[in-house]
């Protein structure tokens, strides 16, 4: 179940979300309500790249970090919990794009493209949707593909 606030919804976002470092380009084009809060976002997130939501998660927005339970965290931990923001709080103006990383291991990072802020239309869902994307992700647990550190 996608967590939204307890607020009208006011715009819906469409978004591109592509990971990093991985050939053929995989990437999801999503439209989803401005009041879904981040921790919404990851499960919308999880389920259109077809990934469990087994490991830890954080999103980097506008020089904050937001994340899960903070004492999950083995390392250091995001400042600010992504259960308590909603996109339309994280999203300024200014803000175009921010990288949402999953699995800490495997270091899955996305980077994610505000394309467009549209104004509420009853044409448009209220819920989050997969418009379009491309290509299969890696499995989890694989390592990540991370360009390789030359010696």
């Amino acid at each position: 179940m996608v967590t939204t606030k307890s607020s009208p919804r006011r715009k819906t976002i469409k978004h591109v979300y592509q990971l990093l470092y991985v050939e053929p380009r995989v990437w999801r084009r999503l439209w989803v309500p401005d009041n879904l809060t981040l921790a919404g976002l990851d499960q919308v997130i999880q389920t259109a790249m077809g990934w469990t939501n087994s490991h830890l998660h954080e999103f980097e927005i506008d020089g904050q970090r937001y994340g899960t339970s903070l004492d999950e965290y083995p390392i250091e931990r995001p400042a600010k919990l992504d259960t308590d923001h909603r996109l339309s709080d994280v999203l300024g103006k200014n803000v175009k794009t921010f990288i949402y990383t999953f699995d800490f291991g495997d270091d899955w990072r996305h980077i994610v493209t505000v394309e467009q802020i549209l104004k509420p239309d009853p044409e448009i869902n209220t819920w989050p949707q997969c418009l379009e994307g491309e290509s299969a992700c890696p499995p989890e647990d694989v390592g990540g593909m991370r360009p390789a550190n030359p010696s």
